[in-house]
């Protein structure tokens, strides 16, 4: 069992996941969180990959099409139900 993680830990997480796929430290700052998964270099099966991972680390099982429209870490925070920006969750 997951033990429960808070949402400043489960963001880390994602950041985590993010940079080594991206082949580079992100931050936890807006700017990061702005940056296009094309920018970084993540492509969609990549991407899909990432979500893979999240399920696991999070302990939790996502829907596939919850993440169609992902195309920048705020959106991927977003779609895992996470702060996505300033810590107001959208």
């Amino acid at each position: 069992m997951t033990p429960q993680l808070s949402p400043p830990e489960q963001v880390a997480i994602v950041l985590g996941l993010v940079s080594v796929y991206a082949g580079r430290q992100l931050h936890d700052n807006t700017d990061s969180r702005r940056l296009g998964f094309a920018e970084v270099g993540i492509s969609s099966l990549a991407l899909a990959s990432v979500i893979v991972e999240l399920e696991d680390r999070l302990g939790r099982e996502f829907d596939f099409e919850a993440f169609a429209g992902v195309e920048t870490v705020a959106d991927l925070l977003r779609a895992v139900g996470l702060p996505s920006a300033d810590g107001a969750s959208q």
